[in-house]
């Protein structure tokens, strides 16, 4: 471990890495939350809990390369693969407070309804944490 000398060296050498600021995307902090949430809670479904990064700025042609191989508007944020007693899977929305669905995650949200899935639209980590913990014990 360096002393603090040695990195005050470094620092003023600009050779330290700066850290990363944090994020203030509200839906980016709330997902990164729900993460946590399941690997420390539910570390046997962190295979079949994941992302689904449709939301980041690209240009034109790596839209049109994702487009190409499958990419869908309207995916939600977040899927869990594990059937309950009444759905297949579930899939998580997250909004702001104040956000709404865009016309493409409404049509997609039927379609995972129409398929036997479950969606549901979270605007905090506790009413994640309540529609998951429902989902799974299958009261959802």
């Amino acid at each position: 471990m360096a002393t603090l000398e040695e990195l005050l060296a470094l620092a003023e050498k600009g050779e330290l890495k700066k850290p990363r600021k944090r994020s203030q995307n509200e839906e980016h902090q709330l997902q990164c939350a729900e993460v946590r949430y399941m690997r420390g809670v539910h570390g046997e479904l962190s295979h079949v809990f994941f992302c689904v990064p449709n939301g980041q700025k690209r240009t034109s042609r790596q839209a049109a390369w994702l487009h190409e191989e499958g990419m869908v508007n309207g995916v939600s944020d977040m899927i869990l693969l594990k059937p309950n007693s009444r759905h297949g899977y579930l899939c998580i929305e997250n909004k702001t407070k104040k956000g709404k669905q865009s016309a493409e995650q409404k049509v997609f949200q039927q379609e995972v309804e129409k398929h036997g899935g479950k969606y549901v639209i979270v605007r905090s980590l506790d009413e994640f944490i309540e529609k998951v913990e429902s989902y799974l014990n299958g009261e959802l």
